[in-house]
C-alpha cells in the first residue's frame, strides 16, 4: 500500500501544477480478499477543514478530525479508473496480491496557492 498523502505539495516547484490525479486499474481477477482500496478523502480539499499554523491548537486537532471524517473506498477492478483533484489525501491500503495500475496526472499551468490557500 501507499500512506495517506496528497500528489501535490504547496511551495513545492516539482508537482505544484498537479491538478488532478488518475489511477486506472487492469486487475480482471481482483476480490475483495486482494485488498488494496484505495481510499479518497474527500473532506481534505475543502480549504476550511485544512489546519493553519494560526489555528489554535484544539482548532488544529478539529480540522484534522473533519478532514478525515469521509471515506471513499474504490475497489482496483479492472476497467475501473478514479479522478480526483490533485491536493486531496489518499492512500491505498495494504494488498494480498500483486495489483497492476496506472497513474498519472492532469497539470495546469497556475501555482495551486492561487486556487487552494492551505
Amino acid at each position: 500500500g501507499y500512506v495517506r498523502h496528497r500528489d501535490v505539495k504547496l511551495g513545492s516547484k516539482e508537482n505544484e501544477k498537479r491538478r488532478i490525479s488518475c489511477t486506472y486499474y487492469c486487475n480482471k481477477e481482483w476480490s475483495p480478499e486482494d485488498a488494496g482500496e484505495l481510499v479518497v478523502y474527500p473532506k481534505s480539499r475543502d480549504p476550511r477543514c485544512v489546519p493553519r499554523h494560526s489555528d489554535m491548537m484544539e482548532e488544529r486537532k478539529e480540522k484534522a478530525r473533519a478532514m478525515f471524517s469521509e471515506e471513499v473506498f474504490i475497489q482496483p477492478k479492472a476497467n475501473t479508473i478514479a479522478f480526483f483533484q490533485s491536493h486531496t489525501y489518499h492512500e491505498v491500503l495494504p494488498m494480498n496480491s500483486p495489483r497492476v495500475a496506472f497513474a498519472f496526472w492532469m497539470y495546469g499551468p497556475d501555482s495551486l496557492d492561487r486556487t487552494f490557500p492551505g
